[in-house]
């Protein structure tokens, strides 16, 4: 149950940066794309990491080199810390996952580490073995600063590759630290909320992670909260960071203010029409409300979503 909800929240991630930055707001790809932004007007002290406030590094050695990001992220949640550094233009990560509230070290079989050679390769590295079951590795959390909202430590492992029966060999990740590495979310507690009626079945979201997309100027900034039930059905809405309070279409165009999908059963349905409330709105607190109609591109097929809500904090 503990793996289960650690690849819940590894999923959560990478799906809300994959959704941010392809497939709605064209502008959103250089997150990945250009992680070396030279004028960043919400952090000018950090020229090399946008989105991130701080200077933070993720470094490995594996395979006779030294991965280096550049450019980081981490997200603490429901009592789980994921951490990812990025490095170079093709999507190449490092990725840790663990049930973290304080500093400590996490042995394998409560960590979660993989390591993606790029974005389209599609099965990466992981601690655990698929065949075997085994897992290896350790994490090492050194300091929470609640003050600035950073993250340091170390970490090793093997990383199985997914397709084991290819009999491309295990690699070895050693020397791994990650340093002033800037979270979003709370070590103290969470107390973020996500919920909806889908065709008239409740949905509550177990895992949310709240991001903030910004890659610099020229780009739009957005907020996207993400969220997982306990069935693994995936609720995503998607805001533009300078709306204020107010009631907004769902529009389904490259162009909007708003944004959602649902997925079930690896089914996705778009809103298509609808509209979201922004109840309140701080520069670290959202609530509002939402119903939208999802359709899904290649079926037609529709879901409604009806009595929408949202209330989470982010950074």
């Amino acid at each position: 149950m503990k793996r289960i909800k650690l690849l819940s929240a590894f999923l959560i991630v990478f799906t809300a940066l994959g959704f941010t930055s392809c497939d709605i707001e064209p502008a959103d790809e250089e997150l990945l794309n250009n992680p070396q932004n030279p004028t960043n007007p919400t952090n000018p002290t950090n020229p090399t990491n946008p989105t991130n406030p701080g200077a933070g590094t993720l470094t490995v050695d594996f395979s006779g080199q030294t991965f280096v990001s550049t450019s980081t992220q981490a997200v603490v949640t429901a009592g789980l810390v994921t951490i990812q550094g990025i490095r170079g233009t093709n999507g190449e990560t490092v990725n840790l996952v663990l049930p973290a509230d304080g500093v400590g070290t996490y042995p394998a079989e409560d960590v979660l580490l993989h390591y993606a050679p790029n974005a389209a390769d599609e099965y990466g590295y992981t601690n655990v073995s698929i065949s075997t079951g085994e897992s290896s590795g350790t994490v090492t959390i050194t300091e929470f600063d609640t003050t600035n909202h950073t993250i340091s430590g170390t970490f090793s492992f093997t990383g199985w590759y997914g397709d084991e029966g290819t009999g491309v060999p295990p690699i070895v990740f050693t020397n791994g630290s990650f340093t002033d590495i800037a979270y979003t979310g709370s070590v103290e507690g969470n107390t973020d909320s996500l919920t909806a009626t889908v065709d008239g079945v409740a949905y509550t979201a177990s895992d949310i992670i709240p991001i903030v997309a910004d890659s610099g100027p020229g780009t739009v900034a957005t907020i996207s909260i993400n969220g997982l039930d306990a069935d693994q059905n995936n609720m995503y809405l998607v805001i533009k960071d300078a709306l204020t309070v107010g009631t907004y279409a769902f529009t389904n165009t490259p162009i909007f203010d708003v944004d959602a999908r649902y997925t079930i059963n690896d089914v996705e349905y778009d809103a298509t029409q609808g509209s979201l409330t922004i109840t309140s709105k701080t520069a670290t607190h959202i609530t509002g409300t939402f119903t939208f109609t999802g359709t899904n591109a290649e079926t037609g097929e529709t879901v409604n979503v009806t009595n929408g809500a949202f209330n989470v904090e982010y950074q």
